[in-house]
């Protein structure tokens, strides 16, 4: 039977399936019919949903034109798609202003949204699921281009690892002089070790490429996490190679003051996770506009990965709210001198932080904002650190009245 290229039916009838409509509409092509498991939950409305090849079964049509599977979640993809092929051919989705590599390629069943950029070298899984060799050899010969950028990025890694233990052995050195130090130094190596791991894992257990699962979310959370507890110890290596009065933090003589600024360090974390979270949410699910985009995350049909997005930016404020707050409490009960640059730049930062996080939903989530965004955090992050050990590290202040003195000197 020939197949009407110009007509096109679905499978599956949540939101992700609007976006393919409009995809199709834009292109001249008609949705001639949309099949669903159950239809009764349909959010497409525009048009009769028919049951699907679950509730069919053998009675299930075969197809006088190419089909594509609307789901978003691809475990379901695959499941529909190993059901239906014997059924239907697969056609394609591609949206005009996406960005296609010459070198790529496309097959049947693809949707491709607004904007998107399909790139050729697939640099994520360039050494396959080998490490530390890289598709198996320790230099790769004849490699590719994802190859080559995959390898230079474990060369660049272990190099950094080099300096980590360069760190620590001046650290140690030190440890005796400046006991800040050495904590933060050696605790700097650690976490690059972890680092290190985590993107060993990251390749071994396969969650690179086009992998989209809950897993990898949760990787690339905890690898973010870990990466802002590395900025922070290394942020804190520099404070005490240049402040080693600062330490002891006499937690312990300073209790609500500590338990302050802590919980917003903690706060800062789960900020991270749920960034990571939302980060991969936006580059495996790209939403064409924006009220597709948070219509998908309402949808209970939705990868987890999309319904738990927007949970990031309502994090975002609450913590913005109490860093507000807690910061300026811990001004005014011990206004240290010392981390008052620090402050005022975190303020600024973190506010320009909410700024770029806005434009980034608004935008859809484009690199160069995501990028931006990161950086933005990675900053906010160092700053408050920073502040943290300026604040606890200050001579002890004397509560005069109702008034606080920062004059007092440092109890031994």
């Amino acid at each position: 039977m020939t197949k009407n290229i110009n007509n096109m039916y679905l499978y599956g009838a949540g939101g992700h399936s609007k976006v393919i409509t409009d995809i199709l509409n834009s292109l001249g092509v008609e949705v001639v019919g949309v099949f669903d498991d159950r239809p009764s939950g349909a959010k497409l409305t525009t048009m009769a949903i028919d049951s699907g090849i679950r509730v069919q079964g053998e009675a299930f049509p075969k197809l006088d034109a190419p089909l594509i599977i609307s789901v978003g979640d691809n475990q379901r993809r695959a499941e529909l798609d190993r059901m239906l092929r014997i059924n239907a051919e697969y056609g394609r989705a591609i949206h005009g202003t996406a960005i296609i590599s010459a070198k790529s390629t496309v097959g049947e069943g693809t949707v491709i949204l607004q904007g998107a950029i399909v790139r050729a070298t697939g640099s994520g899984a360039g050494c396959g699921s080998h490490w530390p060799s890289c598709n198996g050899s320790v230099i790769p010969l004849a490699p590719s281009t994802e190859t080559i950028i995959e390898f230079s990025h474990r060369l660049l890694s272990l190099i950094v690892l080099l300096i980590g233990v360069w760190i620590l052995t001046r650290v140690w050195r030190s440890r005796r002089d400046n006991p800040g130090l050495f904590v933060f130094g050696a605790a700097s190596f650690v976490l690059l070790i972890i680092e290190a791991l985590l993107g060993a894992a990251t390749v071994l257990l396969g969650l690179t490429g086009d992998t989209v699962s809950v897993a990898r979310g949760l990787m690339v959370a905890s690898h973010l996490v870990n990466s802002m507890l590395l900025v922070g110890a290394l942020t804190l290596t520099v404070v005490y190679a240049k402040n080693r009065s600062l330490w002891p933090l006499r937690l312990g003589q300073q209790t609500s003051l500590a338990a302050t600024l802590l919980i917003g360090l903690v706060g800062m974390l789960v900020l991270m996770f749920s960034g990571g979270i939302a980060a991969m949410g936006n580059t495996m699910f790209p939403s064409e506009i924006l009220s597709a985009g948070l219509a998908a995350d309402f949808d209970p049909a939705s990868h987890p990965l999309i319904r738990l997005r927007i949970l990031h930016p309502l994090i975002a404020i609450t913590i913005g709210v109490y860093l507000y707050l807690s910061l300026g409490f811990a001004r005014w009960l011990k206004p240290a001198p010392e981390a008052s640059s620090a402050l005022k730049a975190l303020v600024g930062v973190y506010a320009a932080q909410l700024v770029i996080g806005t434009l980034n939903l608004a935008f859809l989530a484009p690199v160069a904002l995501q990028l931006l965004h990161l950086a933005t955090a990675v900053a906010a992050f160092a700053l408050l650190s920073a502040v943290t050990a300026f604040t606890l590290g200050s001579p002890l202040p004397l509560r005069q009245g109702n008034r606080i003195s920062s004059a007092a000197q440092k109890t031994s």
